[in-house]
């Protein structure tokens, strides 16, 4: 290999099928149907590529979820390029908004409604402040 496919990212057609169903006055059937809608996937890495820099026009996204028992109660999503600016500007106010993150969860699962501590938590503090 010449390397010339290192970095690059080319959306590929992923074909699912769906099941449709066809009941009524015909009669009961059931069909599937080819969706050819495009699904981003993972860009292409290889063994021997995988340990190199990402492409600079790949979005790097952080999430921070809170669940319980499954249930999704919490979402944060941060693009990595904002937050490395701001880890310059001021990283140990960044560090501090962080670990704000793991105190509040922390705390509020011993509190009534829990959800709407979390969220008042996480935008003042002063649970855990």
């Amino acid at each position: 290999m010449d390397g010339s496919h290192v970095g690059r990212y080319e959306p590929r057609v992923i074909y699912h099928w769906r099941r449709t169903d066809l009941s009524g006055p015909g009669g009961d059937a059931a069909a599937e149907q080819r969706c050819d809608d495009a699904v981003d996937v993972m860009p292409d890495v290889g063994l021997t590529t995988s340990t190199e820099p990402l492409d600079p026009k790949y979005r790097v996204v952080i999430k921070y979820s809170v669940e319980v028992e499954g249930l999704p109660v919490y979402n944060e999503s941060y693009d990595a390029e904002k937050i490395a600016k701001e880890l310059a500007e001021d990283e140990e106010e960044v560090a501090k908004l962080w670990l704000r993150r793991l105190k509040c969860v922390t705390e509020c699962r011993h509190r009534r409604a829990f959800s709407a501590s979390l969220t008042s938590c996480l935008a003042d503090g002063k649970l855990v402040e």
